[in-house]
């Protein structure tokens, strides 16, 4: 208990650093949560199809300028 006391006390003492201190521990508790939501919704719980065998991907390619990917224009 004392030093919980003792911290405080110094930290009292110096504002400035203080703020400093907090700004950075909220930042880095707002970036990990923001990263982890990210993280578990595309990772952990990625979204569900009703008929998954019928998904269908779109693929471009042309031999003659060497393109192969996934670039399609609107009236292909």
């Amino acid at each position: 208990m004392p030093d919980l006391r003792y911290a405080a006390r110094s930290l009292l003492k110096s504002p400035g650093f203080t703020l400093v201190a907090v700004l950075t521990i909220a930042v880095g508790i707002g970036a990990n949560t923001a990263l982890f939501s990210t993280f578990n919704t595309l990772v952990l719980h990625p979204q569900s199809f009703p008929q998954p065998d019928q998904l269908v991907r779109l693929w471009a390619g042309n031999a003659g300028v060497g393109l192969n990917g996934p670039a399609m224009s609107w009236p292909r």
